[in-house]
């Protein structure tokens, strides 16, 4: 098989199961779920409507996961998509698919988690708020500032990076941690918000608004940012090559990792409901 001939170039198998389900949580998890669910609460506001649009979208993920589990099973190489559609479409296709993930999709999402993270962080250290530029410069008519977020910004992702680079146990390590700190978060405002929310089984009536959730302009206002919290639901596949006993481990950590971050956000989503009127 073509993946014995990727160990010999060098790849070590040394991702686990349990590491495998970090790297897709820990994907997925990211700012999308803070920053997305009020968005999504304005738009549906009733219980029900806000509960099926984030179970649509955990649906989806979870489809593509399965998609995913097949392949990454049948082909466990380091490299996801670009593997799968070089083995479908030729070489030409595969390039261009792994030149526009390169360039475009991971790119844009790693520049907006740092920009977001930064945002965050300047609650608690105003110093790196957007508002404090360093300096700015026009670039074609466009103007562009650099503030003290933005070296904040680019300095998390280059250490990051460099962590990653040392080695596969240093980035699965710094990821594992990191993964259980969010999903600690995570059940903590699920346990926070039934317990000291004020909750009461009263708000979850009207459960559903029917005259909005048949207005699919509304509807796709409400499932764009859903599934952009939801992104990263086939993270493992990139590294697939460096996955003990892929066969196994692949499909078991797709599907594990998205049925516990598709219950960790519905969780969140019923006990904010409940928590507040």
């Amino acid at each position: 098989m073509k993946w014995l001939l990727m160990e010999e170039s060098g790849l070590k198998r040394r991702v686990g199961l349990f590491d495998a389900v970090m790297v897709i949580s820990g994907d997925m998890i990211g700012v999308g779920i803070f920053i997305t669910t009020g968005l999504v609460a304005a738009t549906f506001p009733s219980p029900g409507g806000i509960l099926s649009v984030w179970l649509l979208g955990g649906m989806l993920a979870l489809a593509g996961a399965l998609s995913c589990a097949e392949l990454s099973a049948s082909l466990p190489l380091a490299g996801g998509d670009y593997i799968y559609i070089r083995e479908a479409y030729g070489k030409l296709m595969g390039f261009l698919s792994g030149w526009s993930s390169f360039l475009v999709t991971f790119s844009g999402s790693i520049a907006a988690i740092a920009v977001g993270f930064a945002s965050f962080m300047s609650f608690f250290f105003p110093i790196l708020g957007a508002d404090n530029v360093l300096f700015s410069m026009t670039v074609a008519s466009h103007p562009i500032k650099i503030s003290t977020g933005t070296i904040f910004s680019l300095l998390a992702v280059l250490m990051l990076s460099g962590i990653h680079y040392v080695g596969v146990r240093q980035g699965v390590g710094l990821q594992n941690v990191l993964t259980t700190l969010k999903v600690g978060s995570l059940a903590a405002i699920i346990v926070l918000g039934a317990l000291l929310g004020r909750g009461s089984a009263e708000h979850f009536r009207p459960f559903l608004d029917l005259s909005k959730m048949t207005d699919w302009s509304l509807f796709g206002a409400a499932f764009v940012p859903v599934v952009f919290a939801y992104a990263g639901w086939n993270a493992v596949i990139y590294l697939a090559g460096e996955v003990k006993d892929p066969e196994k481990n692949l499909p078991r950590s797709l599907v594990w990792a998205n049925l516990l971050v598709i219950s960790l956000y519905l969780a969140v989503m019923s006990s904010t409901s409940t928590a507040c009127p």
